[in-house]
C-alpha cells in the first residue's frame, strides 16, 4: 500500500477556513484513503472546502459526528495506519465467529410442500 505521511503532532482542533501546517498531510491521508477525490485541488495550507468536504466523508465512515471540525479523534482516526485498520477489522471478524457457534445459524431447509425447483 501507498504510505501516507502521519499528521503532526500537537494540535487538537482544527476548524474549516483555518491555515494548519499539516494540510498536505491530510490531503494524502484523504486521497489514500477514498474520501479526497483524485482530481480535487488542494493547495497551500487552507483547511478548505474540498477538505472539509472530504474530512465529513472520513467521518461518517468512521461513525463519527461527520461536522468537518479536525477534533483529536478524527486526528486519532486518520492517523490509524492501513496495517492497523485491518488487524482491527480481522480482530471484530475474529470475535463475531468465535461468538456465533455454528450450530446458533438458522439451517435452510427444502419446503417438502412447496415448489419444486423446476417449476
Amino acid at each position: 500500500p501507498e504510505l501516507v505521511p502521519e499528521l503532526p503532532k500537537g494540535q487538537t482542533k482544527v476548524e474549516p477556513g483555518k491555515a494548519w501546517a499539516g494540510v498536505p498531510q491530510l490531503s494524502a491521508r484523504l486521497r489514500v484513503f477514498g474520501d479526497l477525490p483524485a482530481g480535487a485541488t488542494v493547495t497551500g495550507t487552507t483547511y478548505s472546502a474540498p477538505l472539509v468536504a472530504a474530512v465529513k466523508s472520513f467521518q461518517g465512515r468512521h461513525v463519527m459526528d461527520a461536522d468537518g471540525i479536525i477534533g483529536a479523534g478524527t486526528i486519532r482516526a486518520l492517523n490509524v495506519t492501513v496495517a492497523q485498520r485491518v488487524r482491527q477489522i480481522e480482530r471484530r471478524l475474529d470475535r463475531g465467529t468465535r461468538s456465533r457457534p455454528a450450530d446458533a445459524m438458522p439451517a435452510v431447509k427444502p419446503n417438502p410442500n412447496g415448489p419444486s425447483p423446476a417449476n
